[in-house]
């Protein structure tokens, strides 16, 4: 985890790819490809490598996420934070969701892509398992 002096500093794609995380739901995590899946549902685009791996790490730094294998959940962190974003018909919107998490990440909003921090690595994330996992959610989906 980071200090409490240093302060992360999040972009929009952490914002979404938090918000992918939590849209999941899923008792046990989300698998990257998953991540990808509900990235793509949200925002008609597929997470960069470098988007996703920098993302991972400083959600995980800033205790947003959890890693649970290979897998990952947001934490009693974020669900602490009782976000409400249910639409006026009754459904979960996330359109209500990610303004919410921009708000709650405090984004840097000069920050569109890559890292406002430097060349971050999360660990076990490799250029191999991102390309794989892109091409097995494009085949499936």
């Amino acid at each position: 985890m980071v200090s409490k002096k240093t302060q992360i500093k999040y972009c929009v794609s952490d914002a979404l790819l938090l918000a992918s995380i939590e849209r999941a739901g899923e008792k046990n995590g989300v698998s990257i490809i998953g991540i990808i899946a509900i990235g793509d549902y949200i925002n008609h685009s597929i997470f960069t490598e470098k988007e996703l791996e920098e993302g991972l790490w400083r959600l995980t730094e800033g205790g947003w996420i959890v890693e649970a294998g290979e897998r990952f959940k947001v934490s009693k962190k974020f669900k602490d934070q009782k976000i409400q974003y249910i639409s006026p018909t009754g459904r979960h919107s996330v359109r209500k969701l990610c303004p919410q998490v921009r708000r709650l990440l405090e984004v840097d909003l000069s920050c569109k892509k890559g890292s406002p921090s430097g060349n971050l690595k999360y660990p076990n994330f490799t250029s191999e398992k991102f390309i794989k996992a892109v091409k097995k959610y494009q085949s499936e989906f």
